[in-house]
Formats: structure tokens, C-alpha cells, sequence
């Protein structure tokens, strides 16, 4: 990945930005939940809030897995890097039904090669890592944004410059489709600004 070497650690990024990107998934207990409460919050507390909303297309079927082994690897959790490629180094078997056994397309065994099988074990953990250093390229390029995520559902959020939020998450979308080869799904996607004029959003948003 050609951005992964500017960034540092979720340490750095607080240090210079003053807060890091969240991520609810894997290890969270209710994290669908703790994250809606908080952007919740966020939009209701602040005096010109900004909030997209963003779904990646088919994340855990199409997830690149190298990207998500740098992701990995540049992460505290690097010692799990043998552990993910046992799962991911080679094709396997596509299981859809554990009591059926392999998936069959015309006759012939259908393998994974892409993405991170999703319902395995690691899976969640997997995509919140991999992810993960997209949020922190986007935490780096606009510092005043606080980016949240669970799994393969990100936000970009501001409260008092819709913009910023607006043009975090285009570059967020750039970075995941650079690093992980996913795009955004435009019909789950959305720009939450309740309190800013028409006048301001025209200045940015292109014409529907």
C-alpha cells in the first residue's frame, strides 16, 4: 500500500489531531449500539454538526486480503499475521451451509480466494483491523474529523463544519477503494447536516 508507511500508530495520530479514529467492531460489547449512541450525541450537542454515512460494497466478500494483512501488520496486533494467513494464504473451500459442507457450482467444489469469509470466526476482527489504517490515513488528512466505524460501516463527523465531515469522507472512500479495492454503496450512504443552511451546503455538495 503506498499510504501506509505515512502513517503511525493510533498513538501519533492522538497526538498530533488531539483524538484517533473508533472502531466498535470485534471486541466490543453491544458496538452497533455504543456507536449510533455516540454519533447520536455528537450531532445533538453540537452547534453545526456534520455526519456522513458510509456502507462499503460487499466489504467482507471483496476486502482485499493483502491490504487487510497490512493493516495487521502495521497494527498492535501484528502477532496475529501467521494466524491470518493460515485462514487467507490460499483458496479454501466456500462453505455457505456448515451442514451441507462445500459449495458446488456446476459440479465443481467453489473456492474462496477474495475477501474474508463472512460469519468465520475472525472475520469481524479481520475487517476492523484491515480497515483500520484507512481511518487513520483519513484521521491524519483532516485532523478536526472524528472518523467511527463498526466493521464495514464508517462515518465521518464534525460539529460545526459540515464540510470538513463531507470532504473527510470522500478522501476516507478514496482510501478504502486505494488500499482494500472497495467502493461505497451510494444507496446506504447519506450527509446528516440538520442545522446548516442551503447556502453552505451548495457550496460544496454537487448538484443533484
Amino acid at each position: 500500500c503506498t499510504f501506509l508507511p505515512r502513517i503511525a500508530t493510533n498513538m501519533t495520530v492522538l497526538e498530533q489531531t488531539g483524538m484517533c479514529p473508533l472502531q466498535f467492531a470485534g471486541g466490543t460489547r453491544s458496538g452497533a449500539s455504543i456507536l449510533s449512541s455516540s454519533l447520536s450525541h455528537l450531532v445533538h450537542s453540537s452547534p453545526n454538526p456534520g455526519l456522513t454515512c458510509n456502507d462499503y460494497k460487499s466489504c467482507f466478500n471483496l476486502m482485499d486480503r493483502d491490504g487487510t494483512a497490512d493493516g495487521i501488520r502495521a497494527s498492535p496486533c501484528c502477532p496475529l499475521l501467521p494466524y491470518f494467513g493460515l485462514q487467507y494464504d490460499a483458496a479454501s473451500a466456500l462453505v455457505l451451509d456448515p451442514a451441507v459442507g462445500p459449495a458446488h457450482h456446476n459440479g465443481q467444489a467453489t473456492s474462496s480466494t477474495t475477501g474474508l469469509r463472512q460469519g468465520a470466526g475472525a472475520s469481524m476482527v479481520n475487517c476492523a483491523l484491515g480497515l483500520h489504517p484507512v481511518l487513520l490515513q483519513s484521521s491524519a488528512w483532516h485532523p478536526t474529523v472524528l472518523f467511527e466505524a463498526y466493521a464495514d460501516d464508517a462515518h465521518a463527523f464534525h460539529g460545526s463544519c459540515p464540510r470538513a465531515a463531507y470532504e473527510g469522507n470522500e478522501d476516507m472512500q478514496l482510501y478504502a477503494d486505494e488500499y482494500l479495492n472497495l467502493t461505497s454503496v451510494a444507496s446506504k450512504g447519506g450527509f446528516y447536516a440538520p442545522l446548516a443552511p442551503d447556502s453552505e451546503l451548495d457550496a460544496f455538495l454537487p448538484a443533484s
